[in-house]
């Protein structure tokens, strides 16, 4: 793709005429945008950075991806980088209200604000969880415990109670605990990024208290990446902190 149709249309000279009916006199240059680039391999990023450093002066590259640490180093630095924040709470839920309001959807404000939640202001899953909660849950309104359960979260409430078993410092609790969750057929990782967010949000811990736990919690993660158990991932850093 990059060594061929890429290449190709790079390399074609551009008109000077102006664009059709526009009345505006066509750019020096042609735009190339490639959405997902980080998708890349880093042989085809590679060849692209060839591509735009012989046909820089007619072709200009907009390069579009999620992180930008997976763009090799010789072709990020050729890149002037815009980094955009996620969209805001209420501009989120406005949309959103407008959405269910033109379908006929039924959504309370809890579920409105797990949406939010679950979508890290990212519009486009916010849109899509709405989408697919709405086709699941057909003639039905929708709430909270539903929009989590469709996005593979566990509820507040398993959380707040592995929270405090963990707190309590006990054992028992800690394992019954860990037992619920493991019936539930919930993944220890997402239940780590949950309590990982608790304990941020605690405020009655001290930022060396926060820290601490947070190191245990990344311990954890990072075990679980290299195939570690996860229920005795659990079991230990729970019992640690």
């Amino acid at each position: 793709m990059v060594r061929t149709k890429i290449k190709t249309f790079a390399q074609g000279s551009v008109g000077s005429s102006g664009g059709r009916g526009s009345g505006y006199p066509c750019p020096p240059y042609k735009i190339i945008i490639l959405d997902e680039a980080d998708s890349m391999t880093e042989a085809a990023q590679a060849a692209l950075r060839r591509i735009m450093e012989t046909y820089s002066s007619v072709t200009r590259f907009c390069l579009v991806c999620n992180y930008v640490s997976r763009i090799i180093d010789p072709l990020a630095s050729r890149c002037s980088k815009f980094r955009f924040k996620p969209l805001s709470t209420a501009s989120i839920k406005a949309r959103l209200a407008h959405i269910c309001e033109q379908e006929e959807t039924n959504a309370t404000e809890e579920a409105i604000d797990a949406l939010v939640s679950v979508s890290g202001g990212d519009m486009r899953k916010c849109i899509n969880y709405l989408q697919l909660s709405s086709k699941l849950f057909r003639g039905r309104a929708l709430e909270a415990a539903s929009i989590l359960e469709l996005a593979g979260l566990p509820p507040a409430e398993l959380i707040d109670s592995i929270w405090a078993a963990v707190r309590s410092g006990s054992f028992a609790s800690i394992e019954t605990q860990v037992e619920i969750a493991r019936s539930s057929a919930i993944a220890i990782g997402v239940i780590l990024v949950e309590l990982h967010r608790t304990c941020v949000d605690a405020d009655d811990l001290s930022d060396l208290m926060k820290a601490k736990i947070c190191a245990k919690i990344a311990a954890a993660d990072k075990a679980l990446i290299d195939g570690a158990d996860e229920h005795l991932q659990v079991y230990e850093r729970g019992v640690g902190v």
